[in-house]
């Protein structure tokens, strides 16, 4: 047997040793905050992006990419208006419909609908996509809240509006939701429930010319716990019940909770020096007054 010889390596082989053994290490993935888009026209608008009132509570992002309005969003509101008039049907349902299909075809954000989006969305999303078509600067006619008959007045007046200053309130990222209530003067038996805001695509009933309290309740209640006098737990199948039986005060316990989100999203009213008619109380004073938003379409149709 031939005897081993021991002897340093040399230089070249410690460099080839080195990088044989190197573990290379796997670099960490960045998080992708990026928002995905639809495939898109290379003649379509540039998207936008638009950061939602409702935060993540229904979209992980919390943003979603918009575009202006073309001939087709456009066309969405004629063909509305023109059926409105021939129908003599002035139902402030069938508008706000329009508005949602709108909507819809200038959301860019792959795998998001304008129905997947909370109810407190809807103004402030369009309003912005508004401004991205018209432009924020709007001279708008705003109308006085002094009294017709006694001050001659309720006339409007032009005003320049910056469409993109309006304010927006955005839900507190530690916001209690869903909203849990404990039913205590409903029932002999505890019932605690739990309730979501509508919404877009749960709108129905909640803009009806005839609104539904019971399908509005309905539709916020996502869930209820309790134990039944029989030992059987509360199930999906009892919710109507629950709904339709609740006391007064519980249902202004809801009541409260649809009013407290609801400041949620755009503040469509403005204080603004609004009236300059001299014979009127509000000549040059500042007064709460809608943004009139029919007005812009009256400005471009």
């Amino acid at each position: 047997m031939s005897e081993k010889i021991l002897r340093n390596p040399t230089q070249e082989e410690l460099k080839l040793i080195k990088e044989k053994n190197i573990i290379k290490s796997t670099p960490k993935k960045k998080e992708n905050t990026e928002i995905k888009s639809k495939p898109t026209s290379i003649f379509e608008p540039k998207a936008e992006e638009f950061i939602l009132p409702s935060g993540n509570l229904e979209i992980p992002e919390g943003k979603i990419l918009v575009r202006r309005m073309t001939t087709i969003e456009e066309g969405i509101f004629q063909e509305t208006v023109a059926e409105m008039v021939k129908e003599k049907n002035l139902s402030s349902a069938l508008f706000l419909e329009s508005i949602n299909k709108v909507i819809d075809n200038c959301i860019k954000s792959s795998d998001v609908s304008v129905y997947d989006l909370s109810l407190i969305d809807k103004s402030p999303l369009f309003i912005f996509i508004l401004g991205l078509t018209y432009g924020f600067e709007q001279t708008l006619e705003l109308q006085c809240n002094g009294n017709e008959k006694i001050e001659g007045c309720k006339k409007t007046f032009a005003h320049k509006i910056n469409l993109g200053k309006l304010d927006i309130k955005y839900v507190p990222e530690d916001y209690e939701y869903p909203k849990i209530i404990s039913l205590e003067d409903s029932f002999d038996f505890p019932v605690k429930i739990e309730l979501v805001y509508p919404k877009i695509g749960d709108e129905a009933p909640f803009i009806s010319d005839t609104p539904d309290v019971l399908s509005q309740f309905l539709t916020m209640l996502k869930n209820a716990e309790g134990t039944l006098p029989d030992g059987n737990p509360i199930t999906e199948e009892h919710y109507e019940d629950i709904c339709i039986n609740m006391h007064p005060d519980d249902k202004d316990k809801i009541k409260k909770f649809i009013n407290d989100f609801s400041e949620f999203g755009s503040n469509v009213y403005i204080k603004k020096k609004v009236c300059k008619n001299p014979k009127c109380v509000w000549k040059e004073k500042r007064q709460k007054v809608l943004i009139p938003m029919e007005s812009i379409f009256l400005n471009v149709f």
